[in-house]
């Protein structure tokens, strides 16, 4: 297939994409690590279409253990505040903790850049 312009086969990349996403919702996660890593931004298509999914309540089928685990990995990107501005963009942090710890978490996570990344989960669990 032959596109005309890079806009045309961003969204033919979307669209074939948007089954797989929804089918997964640990690619909210593992989309906004890779944010925070590489330092790109996210399209406003590709971030609907993560918003329809957590809207959808699907972040709620995971297990915490999961959750965990990708929330770890963007604590220990270079720049995780970029990662957890994705994810609170998105609605999957109010998703993901209950609403009166949110303003604590998203203020600890924010300051971690300037912690030490290996004491960064062990700031956070201990809300």
């Amino acid at each position: 297939m032959r596109f005309t312009s890079f806009a045309a086969a961003a969204c033919a990349a979307l669209s074939f994409a948007a089954p797989a996403f929804a089918e997964d919702p640990v690619r909210i996660l593992r989309l906004a690590r890779f944010a925070a890593r590489y330092g790109f931004s996210i399209a406003d298509a590709t971030q609907q279409l993560m918003m329809d999914i957590v809207d959808a309540g699907e972040l709620d089928h995971l297990s915490r253990e999961r959750i965990w685990v990708e929330l770890e990995k963007i604590l220990n990107e270079r720049n995780s505040a970029a990662g957890i501005t994705v994810l609170e963009k998105v609605g999957a942090l109010k998703s993901i903790f209950k609403q009166n710890m949110l303003p604590r978490v998203l203020a600890i996570i924010k300051k971690n850049d300037a912690f030490d990344k290996l004491n960064a989960h062990s700031k956070f669990i201990v809300l």
